[in-house]
């Protein structure tokens, strides 16, 4: 099976289960030492590349660091061609309750 890139997103049937965000590319992937060091600041896979050329080595820790904040994680998948970068967020139950509305 061969999978396109692009975004995966799970909705979970009840609150406290996971919501799954997956984002894929089809380029040439990460090495085993590139995964382990993916969510280091300032770590970019090609250091020859200049910042003119590419980024700044801070949007997957950013990634990491947003997840976190709201009780889920960020990791790289192994084994994927390309890269694969999943979010795995708690789900909670938004519905606002007659108490909420009254105290807007």
């Amino acid at each position: 099976m061969r999978r396109r890139p692009g975004f995966f997103w799970s909705k979970p049937a009840s609150p406290g289960e996971t919501v799954y965000f997956r984002c894929t590319d089809s380029g040439p992937g990460l090495s085993p030492e590139g995964r382990a060091r993916a969510f280091e600041r300032f770590w970019r896979a090609e250091a020859s590349r200049g910042r003119s050329l590419g980024g700044s080595g801070l949007g997957l820790p950013i990634v990491r660091a947003i997840a976190r904040a709201h009780g889920g994680e960020a990791l790289i998948l192994p084994d994927s061609p390309g890269l694969a970068v999943e979010i795995r967020l708690p789900s909670r139950d938004l519905s606002l309750s007659e108490q909420d509305l009254d105290d807007r």
